[in-house]
């Protein structure tokens, strides 16, 4: 059972829905209200007596988890975990938890609305009458059967082809792993990355 639960997330803490929740289930919980943490010192202050952390992109370091011998859970908030000591954590026997994918849905959303934004010069445009500018009219490209290339076809590289295919685009892919069943699956090509930069009209990373 979790005693002390220590939040140093910045973003979550800043968001009231999911600090609501949060609090809802953990009234005691200690919230970081400050900018984000970028010093060990001071995640170290805010953490100190807690056996559970939620941490975004603080510091996890040997030093850190030296001077936090209680903290024995950490669960991460958001995405990438390059802040991470996961050897020192093995070493002090630190649980970590963290579910990848869940934001997989919102990203390829927002990608997929990059794609149109750029085809159809959105963004410059906009400026440009924002700017009290008369911009000659550009009709953009369509989306529609354009070759799009995904660098890296994890969770989010596969929800991505997922909501393209209504479009009928050709899809090619690179990714350190073997993805072959879902390529198979969904009509996606493996090639190299000299020849996904090359046949690629638009490129996801």
């Amino acid at each position: 059972m979790i005693r002390q639960l220590g939040v140093s997330s910045s973003t979550l803490c800043a968001h009231p829905v999911m600090r609501r929740i949060l609090l809802d289930a953990y009234p005691a919980a200690r919230m970081w209200d400050g900018p984000r943490i970028k010093d060990e010192d001071i995640l170290i202050y805010h953490l100190k007596g807690c056996d559970a952390a939620i941490i975004g992109f603080e510091p996890v370091t040997d030093r850190v988890l030296d001077a936090l011998p209680e903290l024995k859970i950490i669960s991460k908030f958001g995405a990438g975990c390059e802040t991470f000591d996961f050897d020192a954590m093995q070493r002090h026997g630190t649980r970590f938890g963290y579910s990848f994918g869940v934001n997989k849905l919102s990203v390829a959303e927002l990608t997929l609305s990059f794609m149109i934004n750029a085809l159809r010069w959105i963004t410059p445009l906009n400026q440009s009458m924002r700017a009290g500018e008369r911009p000659m009219n550009r009709n953009g490209r369509l989306l529609t059967g354009r070759t799009i290339g995904i660098h890296g076809c994890g969770n989010i590289g596969k929800e991505v082809v997922r909501l393209l295919k209504p479009f009928g685009c050709t899809i090619i892919a690179c990714d350190v792993k073997d993805y072959a069943d879902f390529y198979r699956a969904n009509d996606v090509t493996p090639v190299s990355f000299d020849e996904l930069l090359e046949r690629s009209e638009v490129l996801t990373l």
